[in-house]
Protein backbone atom coordinates (compact mmCIF):
# COMPACT_ATOMS: atom_id res chain seq x y z
CA UNK A 1 0.00 0.00 0.00
CA UNK A 2 1.24 3.06 -1.47
CA UNK A 3 0.39 6.82 -0.10
CA UNK A 4 0.58 8.83 -3.41
CA UNK A 5 0.69 12.67 -3.69
CA UNK A 6 -2.61 14.38 -5.65
CA UNK A 7 -0.19 16.95 -7.39
CA UNK A 8 2.49 14.97 -8.43
CA UNK A 9 1.72 11.46 -8.44
CA UNK A 10 4.77 10.69 -6.61
CA UNK A 11 4.81 7.95 -3.60
CA UNK A 12 5.28 9.80 -0.44
CA UNK A 13 4.93 6.58 1.91
CA UNK A 14 4.84 2.49 1.76
CA UNK A 15 3.39 0.74 4.28
CA UNK A 16 5.46 -2.57 5.07
CA UNK A 17 2.93 -5.31 4.86
CA UNK A 18 2.92 -9.27 4.62
CA UNK A 19 0.39 -10.33 2.07
CA UNK A 20 -1.33 -8.75 -0.68
CA UNK A 21 -3.82 -6.18 0.09
CA UNK A 22 -6.72 -7.07 -1.23
CA UNK A 23 -9.67 -4.21 0.26
CA UNK A 24 -9.06 -1.03 3.03
CA UNK A 25 -11.47 1.42 4.90
CA UNK A 26 -10.15 4.20 6.54
CA UNK A 27 -11.71 4.36 10.14
CA UNK A 28 -14.26 6.39 11.45
CA UNK A 29 -13.15 7.16 14.76
CA UNK A 30 -9.60 7.14 14.48
CA UNK A 31 -6.68 7.76 12.16
CA UNK A 32 -5.96 4.23 10.64
CA UNK A 33 -6.41 2.45 7.24
CA UNK A 34 -7.57 -1.13 8.37
CA UNK A 35 -6.70 -3.74 5.40
CA UNK A 36 -7.20 -7.01 4.62
CA UNK A 37 -4.32 -9.18 2.93
CA UNK A 38 -3.83 -12.55 1.57
CA UNK A 39 -1.28 -15.31 1.86
CA UNK A 40 -0.96 -14.20 4.85
CA UNK A 41 -4.83 -13.67 5.03
CA UNK A 42 -4.63 -11.00 7.89
CA UNK A 43 -6.44 -7.77 8.77
CA UNK A 44 -3.58 -5.10 9.34
CA UNK A 45 -4.22 -1.99 11.24
CA UNK A 46 -2.14 0.97 9.72
CA UNK A 47 -1.72 4.14 12.09
CA UNK A 48 -1.58 7.32 8.94
CA UNK A 49 0.40 9.15 11.32
CA UNK A 50 3.55 6.13 11.18
CA UNK A 51 1.87 4.29 7.92
CA UNK A 52 3.01 1.17 9.31
CA UNK A 53 1.73 -1.65 10.42
CA UNK A 54 0.71 -1.80 13.90
CA UNK A 55 -1.90 -4.60 14.69
CA UNK A 56 -2.63 -7.70 12.95
CA UNK A 57 -5.37 -9.83 13.52
CA UNK A 58 -5.69 -13.79 11.79
CA UNK A 59 -8.37 -14.38 9.46
CA UNK A 60 -9.94 -17.81 8.91
CA UNK A 61 -10.07 -17.56 5.20
CA UNK A 62 -9.24 -15.63 2.20
CA UNK A 63 -11.06 -12.03 2.78
CA UNK A 64 -12.26 -10.61 -0.09
CA UNK A 65 -14.00 -6.94 1.17
CA UNK A 66 -14.45 -5.64 4.51
CA UNK A 67 -16.62 -2.79 6.11
CA UNK A 68 -16.68 -0.77 9.17
CA UNK A 69 -19.37 -0.06 11.68
CA UNK A 70 -18.26 2.91 14.15
CA UNK A 71 -20.03 2.14 17.27
CA UNK A 72 -19.15 -0.51 18.28
CA UNK A 73 -15.97 -0.99 16.54
CA UNK A 74 -16.76 -3.87 14.25
CA UNK A 75 -15.51 -5.23 10.88
CA UNK A 76 -17.32 -7.49 8.53
CA UNK A 77 -15.25 -9.17 6.43
CA UNK A 78 -16.30 -11.12 3.66
CA UNK A 79 -15.10 -14.47 2.33
CA UNK A 80 -16.10 -14.79 -1.07
CA UNK A 81 -18.32 -16.48 -3.59
CA UNK A 82 -19.55 -18.66 -0.77
CA UNK A 83 -21.14 -15.98 1.07
CA UNK A 84 -19.36 -16.33 4.31
CA UNK A 85 -18.29 -13.82 6.49
CA UNK A 86 -16.76 -12.85 9.94
CA UNK A 87 -17.70 -9.85 12.22
CA UNK A 88 -14.86 -8.74 14.23
CA UNK A 89 -14.15 -6.94 17.27
CA UNK A 90 -11.47 -4.40 17.34
CA UNK A 91 -11.91 -3.53 20.70
CA UNK A 92 -10.67 -7.22 21.60
CA UNK A 93 -9.58 -7.99 18.05
CA UNK A 94 -11.17 -11.47 17.81
CA UNK A 95 -14.15 -12.52 15.84
CA UNK A 96 -17.52 -12.78 17.09
CA UNK A 97 -19.09 -15.77 16.90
Amino acid sequence: VHEISSDKLKTLRRAGLRGRPVAMRLAQNESALWIATRAPNLLVRVPLDSFQMEAQIPLGAEPYDLDMAPEPPLVAVSYGPHGAFALLDLSTQRTLH
